[in-house]
């Protein structure tokens, strides 16, 4: 068996990174997973994140990684992206483009904050409104959606993987 390996281009990987692996013994809820793959991962607390065959990060469950994945137990040496690594909380701010909000921020807000139309309308008023906060990998699955809209956003403190986003 070999070991997925991840979509990052070489200048922006860290080297010699130890992880444990696993296989996917059956299909998680989220993520694009392979059965019978080799898949890296790492423990949070009350979670793991993997990275799926997209080079998506992707956290799920203790519960949820018992029931699909065969923890392999040995640690080997795997490429792995910094962002897994950065710790560095992120503010994300939707700014919008007048006085009031318009409909491709409304339906951003709600989109990301899960919630609906009207609730989204009624949050959205300031000219800068914090959406939501995370680490590196929680701001890129937001980015992800926010992409999906024409809105204006800032990242504070400064992010730096949105150029990788990009491509």
């Amino acid at each position: 068996m070999t070991i997925k390996k991840e979509l990052y281009d070489e200048k922006s990987l860290i080297y010699g990174t130890s992880n444990l692996v696993c296989t996917c013994d059956v299909l998680p809820t989220c993520g694009n997973f392979t059965l019978g793959e080799m898949y890296g991962f790492r423990h949070r607390i009350d979670a793991i994140d993997l990275m799926d065959n997209c080079g998506q990060i992707v956290t799920i469950s203790e519960k949820e990684f018992d029931i699909c994945f065969n923890q392999c137990g040995e640690a080997v040496t795997t490429v792995s992206h910094p962002m897994m690594y950065d710790t560095t909380e992120y503010r994300i701010y939707l700014i919008l483009e007048q006085d009031t909000c318009n409909l491709q921020e409304i339906k951003a807000y709600a989109k990301v904050c899960h919630v609906n139309y009207i609730q989204a309308k009624k949050a959205l008023t300031n000219q800068k409104n914090l959406i939501t906060s995370g680490d590196a990998c929680e701001v890129k699955e937001i980015l992800y959606h926010l992409k999906q809209f024409q809105v204006h956003y800032e990242i504070e403190p400064q992010y730096p993987y949105e150029k990788e986003l990009e491509s």
